[in-house]
């Protein structure tokens, strides 16, 4: 598997749908893939499992850790720069799918686009 670069988030990023909200466990911690439906994940698992990753169960018990934690776990290799990003879309999506913001999703694109283009100047 090659190397996720933060151009590889960014450009799944840009086609995700933004009325999506991260799926939950029951006590209402976000998790990677829903207890519901198995085809079913949150923003950076999606961007991961469209770069080849494949992530864990939903009754496993690495279903809730951070991203920097999965990435620990599974191995994945992946730069700096492109973890930060997806542990950033996971935390604003996150903090918005518990809100119960139907656009959950929508909130942490635009997040990290207005990051990058304040980094960018």
């Amino acid at each position: 598997m090659k190397t996720i670069t933060e151009a590889d988030v960014l450009r799944i990023m840009e086609t995700l749908p933004t009325e999506r909200m991260n799926p939950t466990m029951g006590d209402g911690g976000c998790c990677y893939t829903s207890p519901l439906n198995p085809s079913q994940h949150c923003i950076a698992g999606e961007i991961l499992m469209q770069l080849g990753v494949e992530l864990p169960d939903p009754d496993h018990i690495t279903n809730c850790i951070g991203v920097a934690a999965l990435q620990r776990v599974l191995g994945f290799p992946v730069e700096d720069n492109a973890l930060y990003v997806l542990q950033e879309l996971q935390q604003i999506a996150d903090r918005a799918t518990e809100k119960h913001d139907s656009h959950a999703w929508g909130v942490a694109i635009e997040d990290i686009q207005t990051w990058q283009t304040e980094r960018s100047r």
